[in-house]
């Protein structure tokens, strides 16, 4: 996992693992990646999963409630053979 951004307002982080994070799995990320850099983590976030072979893009940012977008396109890399 590579940490490229975090902020009070944002966290991006690259994954190198197949198969693509699910939803808990991010939000669990993007909760450590803020702890470790000394921030508070967000009670609710907007989680965007881009999955590119084996790696994924988890971009996210506070929300009011729990959302997660997944590109269309990425939907095969998320479903288990």
């Amino acid at each position: 996992m590579e940490i490229q951004t975090v902020s009070c307002g944002c966290v991006a982080i690259c994954v190198h693992k197949s198969p693509a994070p699910g939803p808990e799995a991010a939000a669990s990320l993007i909760r450590g990646a803020l702890k470790k850099r000394g921030l508070a983590t967000w009670p609710r976030m907007e989680i965007d999963l881009f999955p590119a072979g084996t790696d994924t893009l988890i971009v996210a940012r506070p929300a009011a409630e729990m959302i997660v977008t997944v590109a269309e396109y990425a939907l095969p890399f998320l479903r288990e053979n």
